[in-house]
């Protein structure tokens, strides 16, 4: 059980792997701070709680956000939490 990412600067995009987990938060937490307008890729994300949908949360209050690619772990999350709005970027 894990997470993974990788960081495109050129482009302040964000792919998360694996787990966007309570388990992983401060690692991701890590990631996700200080980079206003990221944009994400959560394709790969395999499970995702509440401590995951509350980090995508802060960071869209904090500056901005935008996932422009989202598996079906984390699709569900937002979509029970109301908030499939993030998603609109998938067309």
């Amino acid at each position: 059980m894990s997470i993974g990412f990788e960081y495109d600067a050129k482009r302040n995009r964000l792919a998360v792997r694996g787990e966007l987990t309570i388990l992983h938060a401060a690692e991701a937490l890590a990631h996700f701070r200080d980079r206003p307008g990221l944009e994400l890729d959560l394709g790969e994300v395999t499970e995702m709680d509440g401590a995951g949908l509350q980090l995508l949360l802060a960071t869209e209050r904090d500056g901005g956000l935008l996932v422009f690619a989202c598996g079906d772990a984390a699709a569900e999350v937002l979509h029970l939490a109301g908030r499939s709005d993030l998603m609109e970027a998938i067309s």
